[in-house]
């Protein structure tokens, strides 16, 4: 009697004490055995069972819920699921990439002019490294699974499908324009953008320009239970596939006058609003001794039915409106005023700032503040700061209610590190933690100091999956050549590591569909691994180094990883 005759309760109790490679493995012992494991029944069990935190575990979940189960084994073949999500956990968990591709995007100093950041720099030791990034030209959508970038010919954006790598065309013309940032959220692409000649000359050396933000509409063509994320890579042949996002021009708006290299502003958006922090030096247009700051925040508008007159879903005629508009003595009172020594990192706002029910505006908007002892340059201030500090101010959108503050710092005395980060040794509470997920940006940006001497330069943090990548550089790797910079991953089950090389052992074809198992070979070395202080981590190879931090920040999910390389290309780890 084989193991596959037995009753499936039996029969689950032993698959699912086996690794998720190892049961995909299984299929290969017989055409019964292949049959038995790739039944849609145990597929789901298995990606339940070994996957559940991962994005199609989440949809499987809600389809259940929903009711629509018997349609999700109808539209999707889940035994190629099972063997996706295995090869991508299992290249996850090693640290190495599944596959590795380069995006060509426009290089053109006229016409991209990335917002600077503070002119500030660590210096250590003589030695001097960046302390912020810029933002790159170039947007990544984590639900969308789109990536939106300066098209290499010039004739403005491209919008990438990551699943399928269909592309479309942004319908925004840049002919006269300059492009400041791009940013996708929400279902919202907003690119902010000035014109190309100034609107006025403040001496010889300083110009004035215009600066607005045009937004797009996002929409997904393809419907249904377990939608885009489903359906791409279940054998569905590419030339039957069409692009699945429609993009659509939502509205335009003037930001403010702003000089290109003397002046700054940071900006967020959702669903709802969008708010823009402007910086604009002494030596402006208004001739102060402080800087002119302004805090505005604007209401995108519901796309609501009653002004669905054409059919298409439109938001209200009188938005963006602006509803906050607060200046430097307001800024003053909430006790964000930056002033000569600016230490704002980012602004950011809650996922949802929009009360239905009640037809008003609710949550927080967030200013992240970062200073650092080893700091220099003219934006570093007049008071040195005694360690690395990071700081989250909560501001209610409708100054109604207390102000949210959260501030860690870590001091150090010596070589030895003081830690003060509530990220770091003092944990909230349980209770506390299930209003309190880690992407929440109410919390201080503790990340960036997690482990001295280490710097955090950048991260990529899939809360809902539990996956974290981060990039982190010594602050003494001039003095000690074994401290070379690192990118590494937490959060993969130790179930999915692999000490030796081995075949790719859930590669599947998915051009057509079937889930046969192809024998890739790793032709790399598998990535170190470490116990690390928060938790087990996997480094990648140095090499990756070069092709993703460049421009000092990578962007991601639990499905891809990606940044700039030296020769300014994108390239994009899919795992």
């Amino acid at each position: 009697m084989s193991f596959l005759d037995l009753p499936y309760s039996l029969f689950w109790e032993i698959i699912a004490h086996l690794p998720a490679v190892d049961a995909l493995v299984c299929r290969r012992l017989s055409t019964g055995a292949r049959r038995t494991l790739t039944s849609p029944e145990l597929s789901l069990s298995l990606i339940l069972l070994h996957f559940p935190r991962s994005r199609e575990g989440r949809l499987l979940r809600d389809c259940i819920r929903n009711g629509a189960y018997s349609e999700l084994k109808q539209g999707h073949s889940l035994a190629p699921l099972f063997g996706r999500l295995t090869r991508r956990y299992y290249h996850l968990g090693n640290a190495t990439p599944w596959r590795t591709r380069e995006v060509q995007v426009l290089k053109d100093d006229n016409h991209l002019h990335a917002v600077h950041t503070w002119d500030r720099v660590l210096s250590r030791d003589g030695e001097l490294d960046p302390f912020q990034a810029r933002e790159p030209l170039w947007a990544f959508g984590t639900d969308e699974a789109l990536l939106v970038y300066p098209s290499p010919d010039g004739q403005g954006f491209l919008a990438q499908d990551l699943h399928s790598q269909l592309e479309t065309r942004v319908p925004f013309d840049v002919s006269g324009k300059v492009i400041r940032r791009v940013r996708l959220n929400s279902g919202i692409l907003i690119v902010e953008w000035c014109e190309e000649q100034p609107c006025e000359f403040l001496n010889s050396r300083v110009a004035v320009y215009r600066h607005y933000a045009t937004a797009f509409d996002l929409t997904p063509v393809i419907g249904g239970c377990g939608s885009h994320d489903l359906t791409n890579g279940l054998g569905v042949p590419e030339k039957t596939q069409s692009f699945p996002w429609s993009i659509t021009w939502r509205s335009e708006w003037k930001i403010h006058d702003l000089g290109i290299l003397q002046d700054r502003f940071f900006s967020a958006h959702n669903a709802t609003h969008y708010a823009v922090y402007i910086w604009q030096s002494s030596g402006g247009l208004w001739g102060v001794n402080d800087p002119r700051e302004r805090l505005m925040i604007y209401e995108l508008g519901e796309i609501t039915p009653e002004f669905d007159s054409t059919g298409d879903k439109k938001p209200g005629p009188e938005c963006p409106r602006l509803v906050q508009n607060w200046m430097n003595s307001e800024l003053s009172a909430l006790g964000v005023r930056q002033r000569i020594s600016p230490k704002l990192r980012g602004i950011y706002l809650d996922a949802i700032t929009w009360n239905s029910q009640t037809q008003s505006a609710c949550g927080h908007i967030f200013v992240h503040e970062e200073d650092h002892r080893n700091l220099e340059g003219p934006h570093r201030g007049v008071l040195r700061a005694r360690h690395h500090h990071v700081k989250s101010t909560g501001i209610p959108l409708t100054l109604i209610g207390p102000k949210w503050v959260d501030e860690c710092g870590c001091e150090v005395i010596g070589d030895s590190l003081l830690s003060l980060s509530r990220g770091g040794t003092l944990l909230p509470h349980q209770a506390e933690r299930i209003f309190d997920p880690p992407s929440w940006p109410g919390r201080a940006p503790c990340w960036r100091h997690r482990l001295y001497p280490w710097l955090t330069l950048s991260e990529v943090l899939d809360a809902d999956a539990g996956i974290r990548i981060a990039a982190r550089h010594s602050l003494y790797n001039h003095r000690e050549p074994e401290l070379q910079p690192v990118l590494f991953v937490q959060g993969v089950d130790a179930l999915h590591f692999r000490d030796i090389e081995t075949p790719g052992s859930s590669a599947l074809d998915e051009k057509n569909g079937d889930a046969e198992e192809a024998d890739q070979k790793v032709n790399y070395t598998l990535g170190k691994k470490r116990d690390g202080r928060d938790g087990y981590e996997v480094q990648f190879s140095p090499y990756y180094w070069g092709r993703l931090m460049t421009k000092g920040a990578i962007y991601g999910d639990e499905r891809w990883l990606m940044g700039e390389g030296e020769n300014g290309t994108i390239t994009i780890l899919q795992f």
